[in-house]
């Protein structure tokens, strides 16, 4: 199995969405499970599974991955665990600091010029992508999205030459390299999604 855990709570709200995906064809659901992070139950799993749906007036049908959702998570920490049990199966992973968002040291934003994110983390980024939204009231407001390169635990990135003014500077990055001690899988890996948004404003050189 490959569970995916999309985002990290202290950026993206309250609640975390994990997905349970897996290598070996075939679609698969859980039956009654009993999933738990670190002794704290989901408030809902979606079992997975074949489902059928309508749309446009035809039905069509379609593989739904298992998954669970926790709307108040368990304080980070050096290892989490997550237990996964179900008539089948009875597993586990524990994932090191699964819950610990990478911490982000922005440099300064100049137009048309390479910027730089220092991660303050030994983990590898595996990658990254960096967006800007303007402030609201600014008639003049431009948004962008640039990809980024990752190197010597830095996310690199060209500000565009259109950039201008204040607004929101976010930083959306991936890890795969997990340390993970997998219990009861045949394989196992962990992707965790975060990052940060930041106040800034955009300077000319």
């Amino acid at each position: 199995g490959v569970p995916e855990i999309p985002n990290w709570s202290d950026n993206y709200g309250t609640g975390m969405t994990f997905d349970l995906t897996y290598s070996a064809a075939g679609c698969f659901s859980l039956d009654e499970p009993q999933v738990a992070l670190d002794d704290r139950e989901p408030e809902y799993v979606v079992i997975g599974g074949f489902e059928s749906y309508e749309v446009h007036g035809e039905t069509e049908s379609g593989c739904v991955t298992p998954s669970f959702y926790l709307e108040a998570l368990p304080a980070p920490k050096p290892l989490s665990v997550i237990t996964l049990a179900d008539h089948s199966t009875d597993v586990s992973l524990a994932v090191d600091r699964l819950l610990v968002n990478p911490q982000l040291d922005i440099g300064v934003l100049a137009r048309g010029e390479m910027a730089t994110v220092r991660v303050l983390d030994d983990r590898a980024i595996a990658r990254a992508t960096v967006w800007w939204r303007g402030e609201l009231e600014d008639p003049n407001r431009n948004d962008w999205q640039v990809e980024a390169t990752i190197a010597d635990a830095e996310i690199r990135f060209m500000v565009p030459t259109f950039a201008r003014g204040t607004g929101t500077l976010g930083v959306e990055l991936a890890i795969e390299a997990h340390q993970v001690d997998c219990v009861g899988f045949a394989r196992c890996e962990v992707v965790t999604r975060g990052g940060a948004s930041f106040e800034r404003t955009i300077v000319a050189l």
